[in-house]
């Protein structure tokens, strides 16, 4: 009768084991996807920027009589490295106050129009790569969990097993 209870036992353990390997092996294909989106949004965002020419740019902003405090260049953070940070230079970007008239100004131009609209998506991709950090971390606690449930559930089978195989004899 306690074979019977403890196979009982270990089938139930199998068939919820089973189910949170499926949901773990959901949530990463889940995750999965999601990093492919935010590595597309990224290639995207290489090929829009690679397929704008400023050539012309410095016509179009000296016609639109553009003040020294209205560049990008008074906006742009350059970190110890000597490169552009990119999501500081968006913050401050986004904190600056500008004139409807003067974003209306800069809309006008394609280049600007488009270079902005990438960065943009540029902002969403960081904020995503943000997001997917946390659900991996998530799921890596969750994994961890589940292998020191399974790990204990094991060992106490094997427990029960030797007890079971010393009155045997």
């Amino acid at each position: 009768m306690d074979e019977l209870g403890g196979a009982c036992s270990n089938s139930s353990i199998d068939s919820s084991s089973e189910i949170k390997d499926d949901l773990i092996q959901q949530r990463i294909t889940h995750i999965r996807k999601q990093l492919d989106d935010t590595y597309n949004l990224f290639l995207n965002a290489k090929e829009a920027l690679s397929s704008i020419t400023f050539d012309n740019l410095s016509e179009k902003l000296s016609n639109d009589a553009v003040t020294p405090s209205d560049t990008t260049e008074n906006m742009l953070v350059v970190g110890a490295d000597n490169k552009i940070d990119v999501a500081k230079s968006l913050e401050n970007l986004n904190n600056t106050p500008r004139s409807s008239g003067t974003i209306d100004k800069y809309e006008e131009i394609p280049e600007l129009n488009k270079f902005f609209n990438v960065m943009a998506d540029l902002k969403e991709g960081i904020k995503n790569i943000s997001k997917h950090q946390e659900s991996i971390a998530n799921l890596n606690a969750d994994i961890d969990t589940f292998m020191d449930h399974v790990s204990s559930t094991s060992v106490e089978d094997q427990l029960e097993n030797i007890s079971l195989e010393d009155t045997t004899q």
